[in-house]
């Protein structure tokens, strides 16, 4: 009887680990942009984004983000080497739950990917009381529209 008391002590506490913790949020995104581009002089360009996302590959496997997917709306205004900017993404887990962030354009690569942060807003079902942020590298083909987000960063779940 002491066995069975422990090893269900033992699976409480394993399930408590895995309902919450810290996660590290380093991985990648696959997406496709449809962005509209805006000329207004010699090397100013304001830029309306709009993206959907596939499934998230995370370092982790059992990352609350992995598999989710969706899509990204904002804007971004590029002067010379610089950029600045942001937006929102709402990505959808298999389940049904949402994940709700904020990012923002902080500077402009030298291949002209974006950089800057993110942080999570909101959350429902199983992505509900997420806090967290990082950075973000963001790579678009101009010609394909094909996109590349590499993330850092860490979330923590209740």
């Amino acid at each position: 009887m002491k066995q069975v008391l422990a090893a269900a002590f033992c699976m409480a506490l394993a399930s408590t680990a895995q309902a919450g913790g810290t996660y590290d949020s380093t991985g990648t995104v696959v997406g496709q942009s449809t962005s509209s581009i805006h000329a207004l002089q010699d090397g100013h360009l304001v830029l309306e984004l709009r993206s959907t996302h596939d499934a998230f590959q995370m370092a982790a496997a059992d990352h609350p983000f992995s598999g989710m997917s969706g899509s990204c709306t904002g804007a971004a205004e590029i002067r010379g080497a610089s950029a600045t900017g942001g937006g929102m993404c709402v990505y959808t887990s298999a389940d049904g739950s949402m994940a709700v962030n904020r990012w923002t354009v902080t500077g402009l690569g030298a291949d002209g990917a974006f950089e800057g942060h993110w942080v999570m807003i909101a959350g429902n079902g199983k992505m509900e009381g997420l806090t967290g942020g990082g950075t973000y590298r963001s790579l678009t083909n101009p010609e394909t529209g094909a996109q590349h987000i590499t993330l850092t960063g860490a979330i923590t779940k209740p």
